[in-house]
């Protein structure tokens, strides 16, 4: 019941007399009730008709059936060697989280970015990293604060532990055990639960097809970008919107290309030649590589190479920049 409708009922259930003391009690109601309703805890302007399936309560999420694949890659890194995993049914967000849905996490709870903190955020911009002044979560990859009608595209500037702040606050207001993946899960379903090795659409980049969001010729016209794909053309030389692209084989939108998205671990390594064969999951802090979480994906701002479904990467977890965000992951079984 919205506070207008409960003003009905109260007229009808508590009718005043008439007069100038009923004008006034009927004036004073009408305006305590406005007052509930501006300030209200629910109060959240309307997002564009376009932006609904971005439910910030309730994100849609793909059932990822469990099984063994091969994870890493023979022809990638010496840390990425290959070897055998099996991991359990999950759940993972279709999309990228959005900046609509942070934006309610932070209007809910009064929250406080890493970058709200420090005042500050990395900024890629093709030629060096920078400290951009005053971005945090609303802001675009050029540090420019977003527009409502730009909510839909995927939240950056927030940190790992932003991250992990935002899939607790959804856990406790659903009910529902929401996390960030963990590598091999993630991975898992990168490569179509182990049906792909290398890219989700193949051995190679296809010639005329729109396929992820990563340095091509829009990126080299637009910031000179050095290690730009000559012959691909993805149409974006920055961030695209979080249902860019078609979903892969799972249903799965941008897990290549656009943001690096967060996953549970830590980055180690060795730890694929010292990590167990049924879910994997790096909690241990090690003193060489345990300072950093693992990323996965690639972004607008990587070539090719950053695409594979094996690529690892990392990042400090209280720092936020404009080329990472996350997706969430949710347990089997919950709601």
């Amino acid at each position: 019941m919205n506070l207008y409708a409960l003003y009905g009922f109260f007229a009808k259930k508590c009718p005043v007399k008439t007069g100038i003391s009923g004008l006034r009690l009927n004036l004073y109601l009408i305006l305590s009730l406005n007052f509930l309703l501006f300030f209200s805890c629910d109060y959240f302007p309307r997002q564009p008709k376009h932006l609904d399936k971005f439910d910030p309560v309730r994100p849609e999420m793909v059932l990822i059936e469990g099984g063994e694949f091969t994870m890493g890659s023979k022809e990638g890194q010496k840390y990425e060697k290959a070897h055998k995993v099996s991991v359990s049914s999950f759940y993972l967000g279709k999309y990228e989280v959005t900046v609509g849905e942070f934006k309610r996490f932070v209007l809910k709870t009064g929250y406080k970015t890493s970058a709200d903190k420090t005042g500050w955020s990395n900024v890629y911009n093709g030629k060096a990293v920078k400290r951009m002044g005053g971005a945090n979560f609303e802001f675009d990859e050029h540090g420019v604060q977003r527009l409502p009608s730009e909510y839909h595209y995927p939240v950056i500037h927030v940190s790992w532990e932003d991250a992990v702040a935002y899939c607790k606050w959804l856990s406790k207001a659903t009910g529902a055990d929401y996390h960030l993946p963990t590598e091999a899960q993630w991975e898992y379903a990168a490569s179509l639960r182990g049906q792909v090795s290398t890219f989700p659409w193949g051995d190679e980049l296809p010639p005329n097809q729109r396929v992820a969001n990563f340095s091509d010729k829009s990126a080299k016209a637009a910031w000179e970008c050095a290690w730009a794909e000559a012959d691909y053309d993805d149409g974006y030389a920055y961030i695209a919107p979080a249902d860019s692209f078609p979903p892969n084989a799972l249903g799965l939108y941008n897990m290549q290309g656009n943001v690096w998205e967060y996953c549970a671990d830590w980055y180690d390594r060795a730890y694929y030649q010292e990590g167990r064969e049924r879910n994997p999951h790096n909690v241990k802090q090690k003193l060489k590589d345990g300072t950093t979480r693992v990323v996965r994906g690639g972004s607008w701002y990587e070539g090719l190479d950053a695409m594979r479904v094996s690529h690892r990467n990392r990042r400090l977890p209280s720092k936020s920049s404009n080329i990472v965000g996350f997706r969430l992951a949710r347990r089997k079984g919950t709601i």
